[in-house]
């Protein structure tokens, strides 16, 4: 009786997903070898929030050409380079653009390409050329690398192009093709249960017999009741009852969960930064933003300042010159936890105020220059006088 009673008032035909539905449709993904390439893996909303995380944080990112003096550095904006990597790599490119492309083709292809484009007289850098990783084949020329870029005569020599790998300059995507077809597989299976019919949330039952005329006219008037989401009534003598999900739905949730917690692992990005965790705080969600930033986005960092300074810099210059992204831009903290962190610094000695403004993007002030000690916090460079004074007269 309640089975006759739930297929008369389901609005459309629900079409049943058992266990052994869900099984074989992973199955079939998993054992069809479907190739997973770069527009496959993008459209699992995992990947694509992965690698758009990781990219676009790359891609906010200052970096800067710095000259070493002394035990610190400054800008050195003598070089070509500096407004190059700053501001401009290619012609109508900015620099955001141009690293969030290079590392989204890193961590899609297991490698990043840019063409360097030398002025043909003084063989300097004068632009970086981004090119797709798919349209780049390394080849091994008597064990050093060359390529061959799409669109070019001849090949590339290895001091010519910046190649950025990923770890082992292995695409993730292949490593872990397996993961992104089972995340792929519950996304498809999700879709079909949706699109073959609608999801009953519950049905209507009666302790009493009724005949299909009178099943009909119930029926009728609870699905039109259901049009504009009109307030419904129970006839009498009904009895609504919700349907709790099916093992298989909680299944395919599960496995969604899980496999979108696999593809964070293999990207290195805590769940909570692309909104798998429902359950964050504050604290733990900055512990995450943390961890982002030193665990990463600056081994990533790294490689490409290396490369940069290997072929854009010449090794006398190497010597004096270097470039670094500003990673501590993602480790800021809120404004307390700064305005505690500077004043330290201050009070210590080891900031001056224009210094500290600086790191805050606000103008230099008059006598901002001069180092401070906790010594009745004057400047640095009255301290021997003060302290001469303090040993023959003492304090006063």
């Amino acid at each position: 009786m309640f089975e006759r009673i739930r297929n008369f008032f389901t609005r459309a035909a629900t079409v049943a997903y058992t266990g052994g539905n869900w099984v074989s449709l992973q199955t079939a993904y998993l054992r069809g070898g479907k190739h997973v390439d770069a527009t496959t893996a993008l459209s699992v909303s995992t990947v694509y929030a992965c690698i758009y995380k990781i990219a676009s944080t790359l891609g906010t990112l200052e970096l800067t050409t710095l000259r070493k003096e002394g035990t610190g550095s400054k800008p050195a904006i003598e070089l070509g380079i500096y407004n190059l990597l700053k501001q401009q790599p290619d012609e109508g490119v900015t620099a955001s653009f141009f690293f969030e492309q290079l590392v989204a083709n890193m961590l899609l292809h297991g490698k990043g390409y840019a063409l360097i484009v030398r002025n043909v007289n003084t063989g300097l850098p004068e632009r970086l050329e981004f090119i797709p990783s798919k349209a780049v084949e390394q080849l091994d020329y008597d064990g050093v690398p060359v390529f061959k870029v799409e669109g070019l005569e001849g090949v590339v020599f290895n001091d010519d192009i910046l190649c950025i790998p990923y770890l082992l300059g292995a695409s993730p995507i292949e490593l872990h093709a397996d993961t992104i077809r089972l995340a792929k597989a519950a996304e498809s299976y999700a879709s079909e249960y949706f699109n073959n019919g609608s999801i009953m949330t519950g049905v209507l039952s009666s302790d009493q017999p009724l005949k299909k005329e009178q099943l009909d006219i119930v029926r009728d008037s609870w699905n039109s009741s259901a049009a504009g989401n009109l307030t419904r009534v129970l006839p009498a003598g009904f009895k609504y009852e919700r349907i709790a999900l099916s093992p298989d739905e909680a299944q395919n949730i599960e496995s969604r969960k899980l496999s979108a917690e696999d593809i964070a692992r293999i990207f290195n990005i805590p769940p909570s930064l692309i909104g798998l965790e429902g359950h964050m705080t504050y604290n733990n969600t900055e512990q995450a933003g943390i961890f982002f930033a030193k665990h990463t986005i600056l081994p990533i960092a790294r490689r490409i300042e290396q490369e940069i300074e290997n072929k854009l810099l010449t090794p006398e210059q190497r010597v004096n010159y270097f470039v670094r992204f500003n990673i501590d831009d993602l480790m800021r903290g809120d404004l307390k936890t700064r305005a505690e962190y500077y004043n330290t610094l201050l009070q210590a000695g080891c900031l001056t105020a224009n210094e500290v403004r600086a790191f805050e993007n606000l103008p230099t002030v008059e006598g901002g220059d001069a180092l401070r000690i906790p010594v009745n916090v004057i400047s640095a460079s009255k301290f021997e006088a003060y302290s001469e004074k303090i040993s023959t007269n003492g304090l006063q």
